[in-house]
């Protein structure tokens, strides 16, 4: 049988095996016959070779010493060689290690070599070793995978050792990467006590850097939802593993308002886009919900609010009523202080549809000073270098005429990032995509979308309701009143079959509301007159009398009462709506 140690090649093979690769059977085993006598000058030459010495761990992790004799080119061993082993003291049952001397050992063509325990020492690391480049081992650690740190620090430092011996000293120094309960509940804890202050958070858990999303993903597989963590939070110490530290503010080299580019701001919209998600701020859902932050769940109903202000003091505006508008604008303005604190995923979409939506009815001074407004108000709530405040500032200085596009490219971004991030069929995705297609005036892109989202996921699911409402809408935009008035009708019966499953009182109240202006276009006063009397009812129902809403839509009836000559109801109208107003001012 020709064995493993018949060359100096298969010794080398040997050498390149860690202590812990081969235990006391495989050695032995690696011989089949009995010797001949120890003593045979024969077969050793002119003197007898010293044993090999081979270390191997005991089961009380006492170091053990095995010796193995003589020429391993032709010689096998007994499986149990006598006297070969370090003596076993029998009062400490552990082993004390001989004297170890120069082996040598004999290759096929009778040449010898000697192996010393210092060129076995130069081969693995020892602990004098571990210790000298503990600090190295934890910081590239900190930031690799295992295989890539034993790749790094052997080529790089020559440092050598088993997988086995990493994992040991990575356990003793308390390294491990292994996230555990306490440390992500504590980390969900603080991320949102510091969101709801207004600070970002980045965390190290034992000196390894973890984003935010590790630890949703964590939940994730125990099936909670980060809702569901904070409210079982208790207030508890942080654990020591765990530290949590402000980011610095990312770019010193931020350009001046005259030299930002439309790249530059595309850039930032996408890194805001990243920080917001890996720091937990922005908390992904499932596909039926849009996404939201953590610093106030209310931010979407707070961005909806600015919008419907907004639109209505631009409404107030075009019919000369400005004491009003500056009162409402004056609103929109407070409104946006707690839409920007709260910093929804959404709230940019709707900043950047309003301005659209007011280019396009040439309201260039209002826009001009809504986005300046916001601007100022961004800077003293999140900080001057803050993403969303330099994107405000840089769109505030951008040249009128280039508005549009940029606002059509900010949407592109969004739709692409969200896609990468949620997929292509979450709602908060839905929602970018919609808004470009009003942006663009893609009437072909909403119906093919609608077809999808049929296809996809059924008539009843609430995206594809939001699709249908907003196809609405846009017919009714347009002029196409007829197909309005049908894709209305579908989206009632929708509702009332399904009440179970959607939300019927939004989709009820904009489906009137828009059926209303239909109506009204076609010349049926009188039951447009009724269908917007019935979206404001409802909406009161379910928002109270200060929506934003409801204050738009009693302006429009307002109007709508004086071209019929119904003045008492008009002014009715009118003091409903100012009433409202003074409750908005109060809430």
């Amino acid at each position: 049988m020709s064995n493993i140690f018949s060359s100096p090649s298969n010794m080398e093979a040997l050498m390149a095996l860690g202590p812990e690769d081969i235990g006391h059977n495989d050695f032995v085993n690696a011989f089949d016959h009995q010797p001949p006598s120890y003593q045979s000058s024969e077969l050793f030459g002119s003197g007898s070779l010293a044993p090999l010495p081979y270390t191997f761990n005991t089961n009380d992790d006492e170091t053990a010493t095995f010796i193995s004799d003589a020429n391993l080119g032709h010689v096998d061993m007994p499986m149990d060689p006598p006297n070969r082993l370090s003596t076993l003291d029998s009062s400490s049952q552990t082993f004390q290690p001989v004297e170890m001397v120069p082996t040598s050992y004999v290759s096929n063509d009778g040449a010898a070599s000697v192996v010393t325990q210092s060129d076995i020492s130069r081969v693995w690391a020892t602990e004098h070793d571990w210790t000298r480049h503990r600090a190295l081992i934890t910081e590239l650690y900190g930031e690799n995978k295992l295989p890539k740190v034993m790749s790094i620090m052997e080529s790089q430092q020559g440092f050598k050792a088993t997988v086995k011996m990493y994992k040991s000293h990575i356990a003793k120094w308390g390294l491990d990467k292994k996230n555990k309960e306490p440390e992500m509940r504590a980390i969900v804890r603080k991320n949102k006590q510091r969101a709801e202050q207004g600070k970002r958070s980045n965390f190290l858990v034992r000196k390894r850097q973890l984003k935010f999303a590790e630890v949703v993903r964590y939940w994730q597989r125990k099936g909670v939802t980060i809702d569901e963590v904070i409210a079982q939070s208790t207030a508890s110490p942080t654990p020591e593993a765990v530290e949590c530290f402000t980011p610095p503010v990312s770019s010193p080299m931020t350009p001046p308002e005259d030299l930002a580019t439309p790249e530059y701001m595309l850039r930032t919209i996408r890194g805001y886009i990243a920080a917001s998600f890996e720091s937990g701020t922005w908390v992904k859902t499932d596909l039926r919900s849009e996404c939201y932050s953590i610093k106030d769940k209310l931010g979407f109903n707070h961005a909806m609010d600015f919008r419907d202000l907004g639109n209505l003091g631009a409404m107030l505006f075009d019919w000369e009523e400005f004491e009003e508008m500056g009162k409402t604008l004056c609103a929109a303005s407070a409104m946006s202080r707690k839409m920007l604190l709260a910093e929804d995923p959404q709230s940019l979409d709707v900043i950047l549809s309003l301005i659209a939506e007011m280019q396009s009815r040439h309201e260039h001074e209002i826009a001009l000073r809504i986005l300046r407004q916001l601007s100022a108000i961004s800077k003293e709530l999140l900080g001057e270098s803050h993403p969303l405040s330099l994107f405000l500032v840089w769109l505030a200085a951008m040249p009128w005429s280039q508005i549009r596009d940029i606002i059509s490219r900010c949407f592109d971004v969004l739709i692409d990032d969200f896609e990468s991030l949620v997929g292509h069929m979450h709602s908060s995705t839905l929602f970018f995509r919609l808004s470009l297609s009003e942006l663009d005036s893609n009437l072909a892109m909403l119906r093919r979308l609608l077809e999808k989202c049929e296809s996809a996921l059924g008539s009843y699911d609430k995206r594809t309701l939001d699709v249908r409402l907003q196809l609405m809408y846009f017919t009714v935009t347009k002029g196409h009143y007829a197909e309005a008035m049908r894709l209305g009708d579908d989206l009632l019966t929708y509702v009332q079959r399904h009440e179970e499953r959607v939300q019927p009182g939004y989709f009820s109240t904009m489906s009137h509301g828009y059926i209303a202006r239909c109506k009204w276009a076609l010349g049926e006063q009188h039951s447009a007159i009724q269908n917007l009397e019935l979206a404001v009812h409802l909406q009161t129902m379910q928002h109270g009398a200060q929506d934003g809403l409801v204050r738009n839509w009693l302006f429009t009836l307002e109007q709508w009462y004086n071209r019929q000559g119904r003045l008492n109801e008009a002014t009715a109208a009118r003091d409903q709506r100012i009433k409202v107003f003074e409750l908005t001012k109060t809430a």
